[in-house]
């Protein structure tokens, strides 16, 4: 892990700094349609995710940068599993504001992955950057993604229809204290 910018760890997992060297399995994740299906966002070809991967990497130094995605290593073996992140999002309950997320390489899919990582992720986001509040959202037929959210330090808000995504989302949110 030399010279990687760490950004927290859990008991298996590193969030770190995407680099160049991530785009193979970065392109993996964003160029799998199953990891889509949730999300209303295209899948990525191997352009579109190399400019994607280099707008992940250059917005860590723009002031006042409202869009980090950072890789998820696994410790024992230094595999790239997934991305995690905390972006400008909307929902209609909290209106613009830090949105939490997480996507994984579908062959590290089942892992419990995404629930190791939720509540550091959103810690990070309260204590480490000192966002006022962070929320999460999720398609209601996006059953492990509900569940993640449901066992994490977020509270329930709202489900509402999403005409954007024809979707009914579920919305969770947490806000620091003091």
């Amino acid at each position: 892990m030399e010279n990687k910018i760490i950004i927290f760890e859990t008991d298996r997992l590193v969030a770190r700094y995407l680099e160049p060297t991530d785009f193979p399995a970065f392109f993996e994740l964003q160029g799998n349609p199953k990891t889509h299906r949730y999300t209303g966002s295209s899948v990525d070809d191997e352009v579109s995710a190399l400019a994607s991967l280099h707008r992940c990497i250059n917005c860590y130094a723009e002031p006042d940068n409202n869009f980090w995605v950072w890789a998820l290593e696994r410790k024992s073996d230094g595999a790239f599993v997934g991305t995690c992140a905390i972006v400008n999002g909307h929902s209609r309950p909290t209106g613009k504001g830090p949105e939490i997320g997480y996507r994984f390489i579908e062959k590290y899919w089942g892992n419990g992955y995404a629930g190791e990582v939720c509540d550091p992720l959103i810690d990070h986001g309260i204590n480490s950057m000192q966002l006022p509040w962070v929320f999460g959202q999720a398609d209601a037929e996006n059953v492990a993604s509900v569940k993640v959210l449901e066992r994490s330090k977020l509270v329930f808000l709202e489900e509402y229809f999403n005409e954007e995504e024809n979707s009914v989302d579920r919305v969770y949110r947490l806000e620091r204290e003091g």
